[in-house]
Formats: C-alpha cells, sequence, structure tokens
C-alpha cells in the first residue's frame, strides 16, 4: 500500500487501518505498506514498512511529479525479496508510487475522494498555490491514465473518475471495508443513541 504520509492518509487513519485489518484477517494477502517521510535520510525496510526519504518541499514534489521520490521507491522495490506482487496507491495525486511500473508491478489505485475537487477546495482555503494544485491534478491524471485497475469508494468518486481522468483501465466501485475491530467515532463529539441506528460515514 503506497500512502502519501504517516499522518494524513497513513496506514493508522481510516478508511487505511481497516483497509489493512481485513486484508490481514482473509489470510491470503500479506500487506506492507510504504510512507513517504520527510523526517529520514535514507530508505527503511523491514517486514511491513517501507520508510521512502520525502524532499521537505511538498511544492517541488508536486512540480516534478515525485521524481527523486519515485526513483527512491523503485530502487527499493528492485531490492526487495521477494518482490511485491502488486502496488496499491492511495491517493493517485502522490506520483510516487509510478515507481511500480519502472521495475514492472502492476499498479491498483483507489480514489478515495476526485484529485480535480480537492484542488479547487485548497485553491478556495489558500488561493496562493495555485501552480501546485494544477500539478497535483496533472500528476493524479498520469497515474489514473496508466493504472492496471482503479478503484473508487463510493459512486461519486467513480463518477468523477471516469467523466474527468478517463481512466484506460475499468474502474470499479468497491467500498471501504468495515471490519469487527472497527470503533464509531462521533463526530464533534455527538450523542451516540444506545437504541436507535447509526450512520457511518467510510471513505
Amino acid at each position: 500500500h503506497c500512502l502519501p504520509g504517516s499522518g494524513w492518509g497513513g496506514a493508522e487513519r481510516e478508511p487505511i487501518r481497516t483497509l489493512l485489518e481485513a486484508l490481514e484477517q482473509s489470510g491470503e494477502i500479506i500487506p506492507q505498506t510504504a510512507v513517504l517521510d520527510p523526517a529520514i535520510q535514507s530508505t527503511f525496510f523491514d517486514s511491513t514498512h517501507l520508510l521512502i526519504p520525502r524532499r521537505a518541499s511538498l511544492s517541488r514534489c508536486f512540480l516534478d511529479g515525485f521524481a527523486a521520490e519515485r526513483k527512491l521507491f523503485a530502487d527499493a522495490l528492485r531490492n526487495q525479496v521477494p518482490p511485491p506482487d502488486l502496488i496499491h496507491l492511495h491517493w493517485p495525486q502522490f506520483s510516487h508510487g509510478l515507481g511500480g511500473f519502472d521495475v514492472g508491478i502492476p499498479i491498483v489505485v483507489t480514489m478515495h475522494d476526485s484529485p480535480l475537487d480537492c484542488a479547487f477546495w485548497n485553491w478556495s482555503w489558500r488561493p496562493g498555490p495555485v501552480i501546485v494544485n494544477s500539478f497535483s491534478v496533472l500528476n493524479a491524471f498520469r497515474v489514473l491514465r496508466r493504472a492496471n485497475a482503479v478503484v473508487a469508494v463510493s459512486p461519486y468518486a467513480a463518477d468523477r473518475a471516469r467523466e474527468v481522468f478517463r481512466p484506460h483501465a475499468k474502474v470499479r466501485m468497491i467500498p471501504c471495508p468495515c471490519v469487527e475491530s472497527s470503533q464509531v467515532h462521533p463526530h464533534n463529539n455527538a450523542h451516540v443513541p444506545q437504541d436507535g441506528g447509526v450512520l457511518a460515514l467510510l471513505g
């Protein structure tokens, strides 16, 4: 699982955590996580984690398509024994996962949202980084057009993938999994009724 970082979108956050737990419970897949980390100087790998150094400037990463991080990821994959059978890239704006193509490993991309809409909302909150937001959409376009398979977690994400990015691979809508250990986190400390239904929003 190729992730943008250890905080936002990391393995300890929903919905990635529940997905990893569901895969582990299946007994058929051994998941590993590959995470960008600006706090380290060299690639670190153990049985379940691959940490890839990321440049301090996220803007520079977006502007050149995460070229340095992509090379480090590809080099790490070449040295991994045995190599992974599949790379699952989350959030296609972070295009370092294309390092998998550099070593001939197929890539599945999951869209948890729409990169174009995310860029618009990021710009509306902080009008400054227009170029960075534009390049994040361009990165997502490159990733989605080359992906071997595309998964969307909702009808909205699936429709936006087909309408905006038009990937060559078929877009499949697969909701995020819930596992028995999943916990309810009420929004804004809202009261959770003991005898009524609870709506859980994932993705």
